[in-house]
């Protein structure tokens, strides 16, 4: 598997884990072929943050328009 290729979801914090479905949430192109470490969560409002660390930290913020409520 590569690295990156497969996001996996926590729907009970963390407790267990399953990977995200086909047609499900992707990361950004940008992050293909990179090492630096990262991290992703999901605000009250169904934004879903992406935050890079490294010498040029990026933040990206999204969302599933089929998640709203």
């Amino acid at each position: 598997m590569e690295a990156l290729s497969t996001i996996f979801i926590s729907r009970d914090n963390g407790l267990t884990w399953e990977a995200a479905k086909e047609g499900g949430p992707s990361l950004p192109e940008e992050l293909s072929g990179t090492e630096v470490p990262f991290s992703a969560t999901v605000d009250r409002n169904g934004n879903i943050w992406l935050v890079t660390g490294g010498s040029n930290g990026t933040v990206w913020r999204g969302r599933m328009n089929k998640l709203d409520l």
